[in-house]
């Protein structure tokens, strides 16, 4: 339905990010060492980027933050940027760059996490990718 070209990951290297639709997520797609890797993430995982490649998921109403992704050829490394836990008890525990932190502390980043700008999809249209990647 639509895409965008961006360097979430910091590399240097752009990554295809397919938007599929509501019902099956996102397929980041990148270019190593003359191969293409495919990441398939469902549409709760991926569900804002920014441009400096913090991405949104959530695993529930409850469990929910924003993580960094970074690649190495078929292998994609998470780290969390701010995440809100709950246990089995529903007990919430709050982290931020991995390490717990208070409520409000976490309130806050993730505030400022929201305030970045966001990525720009396209509407894919073959034409619309062939123009986004001759940019590149």
């Amino acid at each position: 339905d639509a895409f965008c070209l961006a360097d979430i990951d910091g590399d240097g290297s752009p990554e295809l990010i397919l938007r599929l639709n509501e019902d099956f997520g996102f397929e980041l797609l990148r270019y190593e060492n003359g191969l293409v890797y495919g990441f398939p993430f469902v549409a709760r995982a991926m569900e804002d980027i920014t441009v400096e490649g913090d991405i949104l998921g959530s695993n529930g109403a409850e469990d929910y933050g924003w993580y960094q992704v970074r690649f190495l050829a078929e292998t994609m490394e998470i780290s969390e940027v701010c995440w809100k836990h709950v246990d089995e008890n529903y007990n919430f525990h709050w982290t931020i760059e991995g390490q717990d932190a208070p409520e409000d502390d976490f309130v806050k980043h993730c505030n400022e996490t929201e305030a970045k700008s966001r990525l720009a999809f396209t509407e894919y249209t073959q034409e619309n990718l062939d123009a986004a990647m001759a940019a590149d």
